[in-house]
């Protein structure tokens, strides 16, 4: 998704999800022509401040949905 690649995103992603994304990613490219960043030194500190599982079909368990959310702690030049 930080790309654009939108058919890579499409086999990765439900039909749903894929809407939902394409209407993110169009969003971002009408604000922003470019973004970057670049981590110059080492992180400080990672802290998880939120880690969720939730499993998309009971019976099979490849199939689940994992969200993190870390919070990085590094020195801003």
């Amino acid at each position: 998704m930080a790309n654009g690649d939108k058919t890579s995103l499409r086999k990765a992603v439900t039909e749903n999800m894929y809407s939902a994304l394409k209407n993110e990613i169009k969003q971002r490219e009408s604000m922003w022509s470019m973004v970057y960043w670049e981590l110059v030194e080492p992180v400080v500190k990672i802290r998880t401040l939120r880690a969720r599982l939730i499993g998309i079909d009971q019976n099979d368990l490849s199939k689940v949905f994992i969200q993190l959310t870390l919070e990085f702690l590094t020195r801003q030049l």
